[in-house]
């Protein structure tokens, strides 16, 4: 799917830069370049998830539901005077299985295969960030959030609202930090619930979400549905991975734990509750 326009070609020609970005002809890439300049950059150096959590990043449509998402957790929407104060969010991700009933065995505890072929799945959004964060850490993220600050001005955006979201994969503390923004137009859509482009639906739009955590689920569908691998979200289990979900079953909600968050998107992503859950468990 091409990323400026969004139509199915068999022609596509990946970004040469962020290897992330794919385009239908030569006019989308150079409609795209304005906005993507600032996002790309080479991501083949770094390690495997880090790859995959650059590629998501960098993805214009699921940029989009990300955009939605935090316009929703911070209510933007209602609350256009804080346009020019940064926000912090983190969002937990895991390497979930591509297929069911891999993920069923994981989940019985049976003998895992050496290679499972996984995906990049969101399980919870944290906001605002824990405190106490070192006062030299918190002088560097505020810089990265200022560049992006002036970046934005310099564009013509004053009031398009900056961040900074975090990336963790386990966890922790041990996290990616990205800056990020909610354009206009975004808010404009939620406010008049307009409908986005849904890449998994016979008729390819639906109406914007309403909630966190049924945008990180229609992001999440839209991963699972690139079974060829055009956005670079694939890659083997970690064996990190395979040990959250084993304790998924098992973890309370409302732990701050990375088997919890898996176990909270399982009980409410509707994909899971045929096979997983009782009607009991799962409401």
């Amino acid at each position: 799917m091409c990323s400026t326009c969004f139509k199915a070609d068999i022609n596509l020609k990946r970004c040469e830069g962020c290897k992330a970005y794919w385009y239908c002809s030569r006019e989308c890439q150079k409609k795209s370049w304005p906005d993507h300049k600032f996002t790309c950059e080479e991501v083949e150096g770094s390690g495997r998830v880090e790859r995959r959590i650059r590629s998501l990043m960098s993805n214009p449509l699921l940029g989009l539901y990300i955009q939605i998402t935090l316009a929703l957790e911070f209510d933007m929407v209602n609350h256009p005077e804080d346009s020019r104060e940064p926000f912090e969010a983190q969002i937990e991700v895991v390497i979930e299985p591509t297929t069911l009933s891999a993920l069923a065995s994981l989940l019985d505890g049976q003998r895992p295969q050496k290679k499972m072929q996984g995906m990049l799945q969101l399980t919870q959004l944290i906001s605002p960030l824990s405190v106490g964060v070192n006062e030299a850490m918190t002088h560097s993220r505020n810089e990265v959030w200022r560049s992006a600050r002036e970046k934005m001005d310099a564009r013509g955006h004053p009031n398009v609202r900056v961040g900074l979201l975090d990336i963790a994969t386990d966890g922790t503390h041990s996290a990616t930090c990205f800056p990020v923004h909610v354009s206009e137009r975004i808010l404009h859509a939620i406010r008049n619930q307009h409908r986005v482009r849904v890449p998994i639906m016979e008729h390819g739009f639906l109406a914007v979400p309403t909630t966190v955590h049924k945008c990180m689920e229609y992001l999440n569908l839209s991963i699972r549905y690139d079974t060829n691998n055009e956005w670079m979200l694939r890659t083997n289990v970690r064996h990190l991975d395979k040990q959250t979900i084993f304790a998924a079953r098992e973890a309370r909600p409302g732990q701050q734990s990375a088997a919890s968050y898996f176990g909270e998107k399982m009980m409410r992503e509707v994909i899971y509750m045929p096979r997983f859950w009782t009607v009991e468990s799962a409401i």
